[in-house]
């Protein structure tokens, strides 16, 4: 926990934010719990059951949920596009789209489809499906692999054309079965590649500089 609570000091310090030490005070967060120390105890729990077990995965991790709920000041997005509402960003890794929300379902057996909204009030959810997206939730083409393509964040980082190995998953979306390829994130974060992991979080270019940075 004190170690948690001074990485969310010198973030927060590193962009001249006044409160260094809260978490989720938004006024959209509608989270039930918003104790340090049961955040502390839940994402601990989710590092060991997603493999996010070594001091750079963590980091890069948590780069990115920081920058993903707004300097974990909040658990929901703020508005969001017509495009996908209702199923705009909800937990630490904003988790978008209703097919995003569909794969969740499919792999934990939560009706997020229906209860869309338990994914930002309900700790427990906030961060398992941040955990869940990193390890396995990425909606990429079905295949057994996948070679980091060539754009602006893998020509920065040095990615381009590695290869990783993919995974397929099924899920069922207005009844109709779907599959998907996802990659590990967590063997990204290995190598440091930070601009393609964020390219893989955030889908564009939103926050690039700043997740660098944290």
């Amino acid at each position: 926990l004190t170690e948690f609570e001074s990485i969310l000091k010198k973030l927060r310090e590193s962009e001249s934010m006044s409160n260094t030490s809260s978490l989720f005070y938004a006024d959209n967060c509608k989270l039930d719990d918003k104790t340090n120390a049961s955040f502390i105890k839940k994402l601990n729990e989710t590092f060991k059951k997603f493999e996010i077990n070594t001091c750079i995965r963590k980091i890069h991790f948590l780069a990115q949920v920081y920058h993903e709920t707004d300097r974990l000041q909040t658990t929901k997005e703020y508005g969001g596009k017509d495009s996908y509402k209702p199923y705009v960003g909800r937990g630490l890794m904003q988790l978008t789209w209703k097919d995003g929300y569909a794969g969740y379902k499919a792999y934990s057996g939560t009706d997020v489809l229906v209860d869309y909204e338990k994914v930002a009030e309900e700790l427990e959810l906030t961060v398992d499906t941040a955990g869940w997206f990193w390890k396995q939730g990425k909606h990429l083409s079905p295949g057994s692999s996948w070679s980091v393509p060539t754009t602006s964040y893998s020509e920065y980082d040095k990615s381009i054309g590695k290869q990783y190995p993919k995974k397929e998953f099924t899920y069922e979306i207005d009844g109709v079965s779907k599959k998907y390829g996802t990659v590990d994130i967590n063997l990204l974060a290995d190598a440091d590649y930070i601009d393609t992991i964020s390219w893989l979080v955030n889908g564009g270019g939103n926050g690039r500089l700043e997740r660098r940075g944290y």
